[in-house]
């Protein structure tokens, strides 16, 4: 099997009895020699665990039982998945044909940690583009039925936040190509992954109201508002102090803020005193020279920031 790396498919699902055997057989279909397939239920009421059962001989490992949404279904994926390779799939979602030899036979990606490509919308027959670099992941996710995930990397990034309903797997994403990119381990692929269904529980309109709740959860964990929300919308307030701990939502800080600061610094003609002016005007009214407000940056507030002043580019 080494030409064949394992990949588990993990299925979470919930009275979805309507799509299920479907996804199953997207699966099935694959004939992929290394594969396990896990499923999650959260106790469904429907005939779900029916057909779970009726293709059990396919399935690795299932369960049915009470869970605390999606991403503390997956997460229980995560704990039973054995695989180098760890794929997530909607109940209401379909592999496409022979995709997993398409891209895993003889091991191409043994160096690579995320690989990511498009999806197919269901009813839209559109194609949803999934290439994204660290400015653009910042501000619209990859769907997760795009992505495969070295396992490695939900030990080393923690698993799903499940606090978060909708957007868990948006945040996961952040922290994967942060982690990726400096060491060059990430890998689009221009090809459709999955067939996705856009009217499920991932597209509802509450993911909008999860955005603004992650931006006050960074804004709550940093209380750095002054700053944070120049970087994020240009609409700077009062409110500052020199904490930058962003160890409880697990980001990259340095990189985080830095890719935030390119973005902002692009769209300000000024930026050197609009930056320094944000940072530093609720402790005095400006009235140093911006040279020394620069030294400041450097000694007081956040000493890799000050780097930035010295190697960043805008083109």
């Amino acid at each position: 099997m080494q030409n064949f790396p394992k990949i588990s498919v993990i299925i979470v699902t919930y009275n979805a009895e309507k799509y299920l055997e479907q996804a199953i057989l997207s699966v099935i279909g694959q004939n992929y020699p290394n594969l396990e397939l896990i499923i999650i239920d959260g106790k469904s009421t429907d005939g779900t665990v029916e057909i779970i059962k009726k293709y059990e001989q396919h399935i690795t490992y299932w369960v049915s039982e009470p869970d605390k949404g999606i991403y503390d279904a997956m997460n229980k994926g995560i704990d039973k998945a054995t695989g180098e390779w760890l794929y997530f799939l909607g109940a209401d979602d379909m592999l496409c044909e022979r995709i997993l030899c398409d891209i895993f036979q003889g091991n191409p990606y043994k160096d690579i940690d995320f690989l990511y490509g498009d999806v197919l919308l269901k009813h839209s027959k559109q194609i949803i583009y999934g290439k994204k670099d660290i400015h653009t992941i910042l501000f619209s996710t990859i769907c997760h039925q795009a992505c495969f995930y070295k396992r490695y990397l939900f030990n080393q990034l923690k698993k799903y936040e499940i606090h978060y309903q909708y957007i868990a797997d948006w945040i996961f994403n952040i922290k994967v190509m942060l982690n990726t990119i400096p060491k060059k381990t990430l890998r689009y692929l221009h090809k459709t992954i999955a067939i996705y269904n856009e009217a499920g529980t991932s597209s509802s309109n509450k993911i909008g109201e999860e955005i603004k709740k992650l931006h006050y959860d960074i804004l709550t964990t940093l209380k750095i508002n002054s700053f944070y929300r120049w970087l994020l919308v240009g609409k700077p307030t009062k409110v500052i102090t020199n904490n930058f701990d962003f160890t409880k939502i697990g980001i990259d800080s340095v990189l985080f803020i830095q890719t935030l600061f390119k973005i902002r610094l692009k769209q300000e003609n000024n930026y050197f005193k609009k930056i320094i002016l944000s940072l530093f005007y609720v402790w005095h009214k400006p009235s140093k020279p911006i040279a020394e407000y620069k030294v400041l940056i450097g000694e007081v507030l956040f000493p890799k920031l000050y780097n930035l002043f010295k190697i960043i580019k805008i083109k």
